[in-house]
């Protein structure tokens, strides 16, 4: 359990760290953005896509591999996204969740992994 919640927090971080694609256009991370245009989720939703470049202790060549990351709203239900996690193909490790607006005026919101795990986020 520790170990998924490490995994996404993992994840997250990465994705402020590297180059996404989008599905209509590229956007690098790095862009500075004035906190007025940003809305979450709705500036988050698409299909990101790039290289996850990771360095491990003792080894002098990094691995890479693709990583994407898919937020797409559910269309029957209001104030939820889908949040899906794929590292390699989809065939390779596809980790499917639900993000759920708890209070979204506050920043509330919590990654359902659909297995009973429940992460609490702002």
């Amino acid at each position: 359990m520790i170990f998924k919640k490490f995994i996404i927090l993992f994840a997250s971080i990465l994705f402020s760290f590297f180059t996404v694609v989008s599905q209509n256009n590229k956007l690098p991370v790095t862009t500075e953005y004035r906190n007025d245009k940003i809305s979450f989720p709705a500036s988050f939703v698409g299909n990101w896509k790039g290289e996850m470049v990771w360095s491990k202790p003792g080894k002098n060549i990094p691995d890479a591999f693709v990583m994407e990351l898919r937020i797409q709203p559910l269309k029957d239900s209001a104030g939820q996204y889908t949040w899906n996690i794929i590292y390699g193909s989809e065939n390779k490790d596809t980790r499917p969740y639900l993000l759920k607006a708890i209070d979204s005026s506050k920043g509330h919101w919590v990654i359902d992994e659909l297995n009973e795990i429940v992460l609490d986020q702002y």
